[in-house]
């Protein structure tokens, strides 16, 4: 199961490491360009390229366990919190070979993406025109230091961030994303203003599941409207008085809907294999 960061967000963020143990699951999270110690892209980011980086090591994970040890993983889950949408959405599109079921949490619409609006300092930068380099871009943002909670589209009184460890482990997320200063935060917003990932996330085929919190002012119900049109297949749970970290909140269900359906599938393909088997 790959899970897909916002932005800001980086490092190893287990939404809930106690629930996650509990499930027949692996997770994966890739840094992003700019991110950790990947590299940025400081010419021509997109969205498609970040997908393509996360289908390589599935590729060559998969190589690994069938050679080594005899394994076939099959396809995974891919889970897009906010900005991380877009990329599990590509990735999903373009490589639906390793992908069986898509998750999109909190995720804004594509326009509000674009706009990054809640980057305050990227608004005022493309309002004097300074926008059009990484450099610039980088230089702008750096100045504003290592972001918060509120560039993450959280409020500080989230109830999501009260129980024990949980505030510990958003902020070593965007320590993790400032290992570069704003290297990956640029790269993000570079990539995100090439709009030619819209029409690959329409392109998804997968059983997906949209997550949403009520109460969430980034990611709103109205913009899983869009993706509720855009992906046929999709499902969609409402979490009452949840905001941007309904990720959080609804992590337990989100593990259960991907296991069950892995479950479900394999139960399926295996009945399949001995209808086949069976004689007459």
């Amino acid at each position: 199961m790959v899970l897909c960061l916002p932005t800001p967000g980086a490092g190893a963020f287990d939404p809930d490491p106690q629930v996650t143990a509990r499930e027949p699951v692996r997770l994966i999270e890739i840094d992003r360009p700019g991110y950790g110690s990947s590299d940025p892209l400081d010419e021509n980011p997109t969205v498609e390229r970040f997908a393509d980086d996360i289908a390589e090591y599935l590729e060559s994970i998969t190589v690994q366990a069938r050679e080594l040890s005899g394994l076939d993983y099959g396809p995974a889950a891919v889970i897009g919190w906010s900005f991380g949408a877009a990329v599990a959405a590509s990735l999903a599109a373009q490589h639906p070979s390793l992908i069986d079921r898509v998750v999109i949490v909190a995720a804004p619409s594509p326009k509000k993406m674009r706009s990054g609006e809640r980057f305050s300092v990227i608004s005022e930068a493309r309002k004097h025109g300074i926008e059009r380099t990484f450099d610039s871009l980088k230089s702008s943002l750096d100045d504003d230091g290592r972001p918060e909670l509120v560039n993450l589209g959280v409020d500080d009184g989230d109830p999501a961030l009260e129980p024990l460890g949980v505030r510990g482990r958003v902020d070593r997320m965007l320590d993790a994303s400032w290992s570069q200063q704003s290297a990956g935060i640029a790269t993000d917003r570079l990539a995100v203003r090439n709009c030619a990932w819209l029409d690959t996330s329409k392109r998804v085929t997968q059983r997906t599941l949209l997550v949403y919190g009520e109460s969430d002012v980034l990611g709103t119900p109205r913009d899983a409207a869009w993706y509720r049109r855009s992906i046929h297949c999709a499902e969609q749970l409402i979490f009452s008085g949840a905001g941007h970290l309904v990720l959080l909140t609804a992590w337990a269900q989100i593990l259960q809907w991907v296991s069950n359906d892995h479950a479900a599938q394999r139960g399926m393909e295996d009945a399949q294999i001995r209808r086949e088997a069976s004689p007459g």
